[in-house]
């Protein structure tokens, strides 16, 4: 590895600092910090409800911390930033009567660049890129509404990598797929985060400990763990069966956001497990 991809790996490209944020004055997150290098794969894990998705919006610029601040490619947040970027949804709302095929729903991530006008070359060349990237470039003209859920999930990340963002988000990748396609969805992550920084939200412990090079566990406060620390014989987790179980410690504090009605920004929680 040479001396300039070395220094890209450790580069930090999305950085979190004593963020908070609220929904309704009811505190979600809370005092978050977090640090991603260039070339990670980060699984974000954690109970509903407890601001996974959350985390990742603020980071789109979807949302906009109440306290602190969250940095990417160590810069404030700014639409020529989140531009670098890619994001695949849990969920895509679709009628599947409209006309439309593979490459079509490729070629919509680039859709902001051509508010008016006709796709161009340049365009459908990134497009059948990704659909390679993804292992479906054999499907580009097939309708969209005709693939499995396997198929349309990666064609969703087709969408997301014909940006050729540098840092791409998925919520929930592997959601609504069997344990075959979940694995091949993993292994093609794995696959593209030697150019691309993947951060992903994920109930699957099992999948994600074989994956990533980072857990990051987030109910309302966020303690972050490098892998191979979680292994089988870490006080971190357990076996039961087919189902890997994440322990918290008190290193991992838990803070039950009834608490923080009306006070996200007090004092007496930071970092402090709740009684």
């Amino acid at each position: 590895m040479s001396r300039s991809v070395k220094e890209k790996k450790t580069e930090i490209v999305l950085n979190y600092r004593d963020v908070c944020f609220a929904y309704d004055q009811r505190e979600v997150l809370h005092n978050i910090n977090l640090q991603i290098r260039s070339c990670d794969m980060v699984a974000i894990v954690g109970p509903n409800g407890g601001g996974k998705s959350t985390l990742l919006k603020l980071a789109l610029g979807i949302i906009r911390p109440l306290r602190g601040r969250v940095e990417l490619f160590k810069q404030p947040l700014s639409k020529q930033l989140i531009n670098r970027t890619g994001y695949v949804p849990q969920s895509m709302a679709y009628d599947a009567a409209f006309p439309v095929n593979v490459l079509d729903v490729v070629l919509m991530g680039r859709a902001e660049r051509h508010l008016w006008g006709r796709y161009d070359q340049a365009d459908r060349s990134a497009a059948y890129a990704a659909l390679e990237d993804v292992e479906l470039l054999h499907l580009a003209q097939r309708p969209f509404s005709q693939l499995s859920g396997g198929e349309k999930q990666r064609v969703m990340i087709a969408q997301a990598l014909s940006t050729q963002p540098e840092i791409i988000f998925l919520d929930e990748p592997t959601a609504n797929v069997d344990t075959a396609i979940e694995d091949k969805i993993f292994n093609l992550l794995a696959r593209l985060k030697e150019s691309v920084t993947i951060v992903l939200v994920s109930h699957n412990l099992n999948v994600v400990t074989r994956y990533a090079s980072q857990i990051v566990c987030v109910n309302h406060v966020l303690t972050q763990m490098e892998l191979p620390e979680l292994t089988q014989d870490s006080q971190h987790t357990r076996n039961y069966k087919n189902m890997l179980v994440l322990q918290h410690d008190p290193s991992c504090p838990v803070i039950d956001p009834a608490d923080m009605l009306h006070t996200p920004h007090r004092e007496a929680l930071r970092g402090e497990q709740r009684d």
